[in-house]
């Protein structure tokens, strides 16, 4: 599943120039043809599109060019039954060279994430993980 056209401009503006098999055109419409977007491309085409990976992708490049690590999880709650969460730890920025490195991790789960009261999860795993990938952009 491709990210969210948000989740895809978000990531260009945050350094994500990976050559895609699909892009966002200026009306924000998915379209094809990789050799149009991504490092290859012209400068003056990229300022209209957006590379569209897909959130597995999105994901790998988060991981490896930045220290987060994300995943979507599910959980059997009593009123609403089985729900869909992200989870994501990273290392912050001014502890990304201590030597102890694992006492600095930070670790958010969706589950709790905005506050102690329980305020539901996702339907779906995708809009789970399309979730982290956008709480974890903002981290950049």
């Amino acid at each position: 599943m491709n990210v969210k056209y948000e989740t895809a401009k978000t990531a260009k503006e945050k350094g994500y120039d990976d050559l895609c098999r699909l892009y966002y055109d200026h009306d924000q419409n998915i379209c094809g043809h990789p050799e149009n977007i991504g490092k290859n491309s012209t400068s003056q085409f990229k300022r209209f599109a957006f590379s569209a990976p897909e959130q597995y992708e999105l994901q790998r490049w988060l991981r490896e060019q930045h220290g987060i690590h994300l995943y979507a999880d599910w959980y059997w709650h009593e009123s609403d039954g089985y729900i869909y969460t992200f989870d994501l730890s990273y290392v912050p920025k001014e502890f990304a060279d201590a030597k102890r490195r694992v006492s600095h991790v930070v670790r958010i789960n969706s589950y709790s994430a905005y506050g102690a009261v329980y305020d539901g999860g996702f339907d779906t795993y995708e809009l789970a993980l399309e979730a982290g990938l956008q709480k974890a952009l903002t981290l950049i």
